[in-house]
């Protein structure tokens, strides 16, 4: 199925200052489409009941699925521990083969570099880098206090945002593989942040989306991440110079920056949620984590995961079952 939502974007072109001041950004509404034959069936919502759903995930949950960007067959997740926390796991989805790198604490999620080095926040202990195989752990920035960290397309620049107030911004900063501070942006980085697959920067700051030129530290376009006023921006993930995946709310799209034009993906709803994207090596295929949420009793859902790849141009998804 594919949908198409057209955006009706008007916004003085140019670049957005760097200064302090605040900058007005666009509201984008998504259009209803009638033509939607989404069979998704919403998880109903608890009658007279305000909090919400309890979660219960089942044995086989799995967490941030990440392609190895040079070789699409092998994946990384990450898998609870019963004592909190996690074990790093590297997984062929053709010969279903397990390889055990890391286990211990694992805050957000790693990256997966072309340089053929992950790089994750370790508790807060820091930053370490690791191989795919799990050999030559190393910490390469102390601290505990940068978070989030993305690979560039090549592989030996990541960029992480300070996880604490410091002279009351939340500064993005650039680094080496060595573990040497190259730059510092001077934004809240700690969503929708990605570098691969652009030479650009995306991140939110507070309520707003930013593409950012990590060289001038221009402002290339905004959004507000509030995008209609009702479906919040959950996700970023670059696919090209033009276009990136993004999740609103529980749906997913294709979204180009320049122009503002959607395209919506897949069927989706809140009983089946497709989160944590992340690009392959040649930007052809994106595979998320697929939530299903099923109701065994008056005010708890059971959450289910699988992998699933999902094909941009051919509008193609494989489900994956990892036990």
């Amino acid at each position: 199925m594919k949908n198409y939502f057209i955006i009706i974007l008007l916004f003085i072109l140019g670049v957005f200052p760097t200064s302090c001041r605040k900058d007005k950004m666009q509201l984008l509404p998504i259009l209803n489409n009638e033509a939607d034959t989404c069979s998704c069936v919403a998880v109903p919502p608890i009658e007279g009941y305000g909090a919400g759903y309890n979660y219960v995930q089942d044995s086989n949950y799995l967490n941030f699925p990440i392609f190895n960007p040079n070789n699409e067959n092998e994946i990384i997740y990450g898998k609870n521990l019963p004592n909190g926390s996690m074990s790093l796991i590297k997984y062929n989805l053709v010969t279903k083969t397990k390889t055990l790198i890391f286990e211990g604490q694992i805050f957000g999620y790693p990256s997966w570099g072309k340089s053929n080095w992950i790089v994750f926040v370790n508790g807060y202990n820091g930053l370490y880098r690791i191989r795919p195989d799990g050999s030559q752990l190393s910490m390469i920035v102390s601290g505990g206090l940068q978070f989030h960290p993305k690979f560039n397309k090549d592989g030996n620049r990541f960029v992480t945002y300070h996880g604490f107030l410091q002279n009351s911004i939340y500064s993005g900063k650039i680094w080496n593989l060595d573990g040497e501070l190259l730059d510092s942006i001077s934004y809240y980085g700690s969503k929708n942040l990605d570098w691969n697959m652009q030479n650009n920067i995306s991140t939110q700051i507070g309520d707003s989306l930013f593409i950012i030129n990590p060289e001038n530290k221009e402002r290339l376009v905004g959004y507000s991440a509030l995008f209609d006023g009702t479906n919040f921006m959950n996700e970023f993930v670059w696919i090209n110079q033009n276009e990136a995946l993004i999740r609103l709310s529980n749906e997913n799209y294709k979204f180009n920056i320049w122009t503002g034009a959607f395209k919506k993906l897949f069927c989706s709803c809140s009983s089946r949620t497709y989160v944590q994207g992340n690009i392959n090596g040649d930007a052809t295929k994106v595979i998320y984590n697929k939530l299903s949420y099923k109701k065994i009793d008056y005010m708890t859902l059971l959450v289910t995961s699988k992998a699933v790849v999902y094909d941009i141009e051919n509008d193609e998804m494989v489900e994956y079952v990892i036990e």
